[in-house]
């Protein structure tokens, strides 16, 4: 991995080394050698390169929130945050427009470093708010009655979302509402989370196969991890903790069948990793983990 990281510095350096001798270098040049120094933990000529990217371009809000992504590594917290307010200001200058959700992705990460919970979750809301399959009730609400009703594979079978620019958000709020006691809110946003995963990873294995079929969670994994690339995905994927979660928040409403199908399966499942151990722990005592106590070590202007 570091001889790639140096060959692409290489390649960038030589890139920009041609450009200079024909007197300007490409603001996404600028970026890219920027990225590249950040990758190496060089931060300073990082934001130098960045600095430069956004002069070269007058706009740029890609490199503006790599400023922030630098500021934030270092714990430089506020300037963090100003560079993500700029960048987000400038959100409709971005060349992919659903970066957009990863600056308030990242802006809502600066939050919860500071255990500012509340502003948090109000960056989260904004990017559930554009998430059309769980704007409104009647939707929301049919699928949480079916959840309830008929269970979690009946619920996999049948639903599948493709907003996934909002699946950490609803996985981050789902977590933060079972922390804070507010469990209906918690089954909600945590269904939605685990229901995008399932319908990414099932979207990816029919374009493999397309008899492939979802019929229950247990079948899922069994299919799923078979293939090499869903296993490295899962063990980044945050569908374990919201599966686990999901199930904690439905033991608190009450619904202890459908809690244990879910526990029972990660407990058997060995990616899941502390997940299965925490499912373990649950099926022969349940518990509920202690709610947040934020300590406010930063006052931050929203």
């Amino acid at each position: 991995m570091r001889r790639l990281t140096f060959c692409v510095a290489f390649l960038l350096a030589a890139a920009a080394g041609l450009m200079a001798q024909a007197g300007t270098t490409p603001s996404w040049l600028l970026y890219e050698q920027g990225k590249t120094w950040a990758a190496q933990g060089e931060f300073g000529k990082a934001l130098q390169y960045y600095k430069e990217a956004i002069l070269a371009a007058g706009v740029m809000p890609e490199a503006d929130e790599a400023i922030g992504d630098v500021y934030r590594e270092e714990g430089e917290f506020q300037l963090a945050e100003r560079q993500y307010t700029r960048a987000y200001n400038l959100r409709n200058a971005l060349v992919i427009p659903d970066e957009k959700y990863d600056i308030l992705n990242k802006w809502a990460g600066l939050y919860e470093d500071q255990e500012l919970y509340s502003l948090m979750e109000s960056k989260l809301l904004m990017i559930v708010a554009e998430d059309r399959w769980s704007r409104g009730e009647q939707l929301p609400i049919q699928v949480e009655r079916n959840y309830v009703d008929k269970g979690l594979d009946h619920v996999l079978a049948l639903y599948r979302f493709d907003s996934r620019f909002a699946t950490s958000a609803h996985s981050c709020l789902g977590w933060f509402y079972y922390r804070t006691g507010r469990y209906p809110q918690a089954v909600r946003h945590l269904l939605y989370a685990v229901i995008l995963q399932v319908s990414e990873v099932a979207d990816f294995l029919k374009q493999k196969d397309p008899d492939v079929a979802v019929t229950s969670l247990e079948s899922f994994f069994d299919s799923a991890l078979l293939d090499p690339d869903v296993r490295a995905w899962f063990a980044e994927s945050s569908l374990a903790s919201d599966l686990y979660y999901l199930s904690a928040a439905a033991w608190e409403l009450g619904h202890p069948l459908r809690a244990q199908a879910v526990w029972k399966t990660l407990s058997s499942l060995k990616q899941a990793g502390k997940y299965a151990d925490l499912s373990k722990r649950q099926l022969v005592k349940p518990f509920r983990e202690p709610f947040l106590e934020p300590v406010y070590r930063l006052q931050s202007n929203p």
